[in-house]
């Protein structure tokens, strides 16, 4: 069996201002020895100026670029590839997105894996938590964090091995404003950058919406374009418009009476997939992995994004829904399972024989 070779897959939210990005990159070229396959998305000039740099270097023998348009569909895919050709696969992933990783990595027996910690994850001791973080450290060869004191919680409870590589990146801590809601909310989370399209979310908003239907529009994140956003903000609107900096969205569903996540060129969208799993009615772009994954789903409407007219209608049209009930996100949680996703990429291999 061939020797290490690694796949990372870094998102397009957090490669773009994020520092968790640069410090992975910097891991793979300060490394000769591990690092043989790598799989990206790549958004950022810089990014892509630094894996050429480092394929012309050889140090990444064989890379990996994905397009823009290609998605987790094409992460996965890849996975199984390799696994077919019996290679050793080294993952790298994110958390929270991790749990995710950590479903696929199950499934394709990858027995190495880095697990990335968020700037600001908090620690809470709960049994949900207490079974993933027992399932993604306890084995995991390595993590790099953002959070000193998450690290610590980590280490204390022995959710890590403690002779992993432990990698801590500091960056500046959020402040989050909070402002309470009226009674309907329109949710939408991510990183504040051009490519989320949170313009177009914004712009859709008028007062046959915000007025009429008593409800504010709260954006959880945060990112280089939130001045601008902020301008698009019309003055009688500008108190119904809420941004409350980074927060974990999973803390925050229960507040919100619909989720919008207008990006058209996501590369995974957790964001949307919590936000349906909660049973909440979800609207995205026609475009990108979202629709892919969880498309087919009931309380999952798709727009095109681009479209103000499109996105003020679906809104009007499901905000009033409510399909939070057991049942409904019981059947939701079953048509994602992971079994799914293993017959479904298994084909895709089987039809590319």
């Amino acid at each position: 069996m061939e020797k290490n070779n690694i796949i990372i897959h870094l998102l397009p939210s957090i490669s773009e201002y994020g520092g968790t990005a640069r410090r992975v990159l910097d891991l793979v070229e300060k490394n000769n020895n591990l690092h043989k396959i790598f799989l990206y998305d790549v958004w950022m000039e810089e990014d892509t100026q630094k894996l050429q740099k480092l394929k012309e270097s050889n140090k990444l023998k064989d890379i990996l670029i994905s397009e823009q348009k290609k998605s987790i569909i094409f992460f996965l895919y890849q996975l199984l590839k390799l696994k077919k050709q019996k290679k050793e696969i080294f993952l790298v992933s994110y958390f929270p997105r991790g749990y995710l990783f950590g479903y696929f990595s199950r499934l394709f027996k990858i027995s190495k894996s880095y697990h990335i910690c968020l700037t600001g994850i908090n620690y809470k001791k709960t049994v949900q938590h207490e079974i993933l973080f027992k399932y993604l450290y306890t084995k995991s060869n390595g993590i790099i964090s953002n959070s000193k004191y998450t690290l610590d919680k980590y280490l204390e409870n022995g959710y890590i091995n403690k002779n992993s590589t432990i990698l801590y990146n500091p960056v500046t801590k959020y402040i989050n404003n909070y402002t309470k809601p009226k009674t309907k909310v329109i949710g939408a989370c991510g990183g504040l950058t051009k490519i989320k399209n949170y313009e177009s979310l914004i712009l859709a908003l008028d007062k046959s919406i915000i007025i009429n239907q008593n409800c504010n529009l709260i954006l959880l994140g945060n990112g280089p374009h939130k001045e601008e956003l902020m301008m698009l903000i019309s003055e009688d609107l500008k108190n119904n418009i809420i941004f409350e900096g980074y927060q974990i969205l999973r803390d925050n569903l229960n507040r919100f009476s619909i989720f919008v996540h207008p990006c058209e060129v996501e590369g995974f969208g957790l964001a949307p997939i919590e936000a349906a799993l909660s049973g909440l009615e979800v609207i995205i772009s026609d475009k990108g992995a979202c629709q892919e994954i969880i498309g087919h789903l009931n309380n999952v409407h798709i727009v095109d994004t681009k479209n103000l007219n499109l996105i003020s209608k679906s809104i009007k049209s499901n905000i009033n829904k409510n399909n939070s009930d057991f049942e409904q996100i019981k059947t939701i949680r079953e048509e994602l399972s992971i079994k799914n996703y293993s017959n479904k990429f298994e084909m895709i291999i089987i039809n590319d024989e």
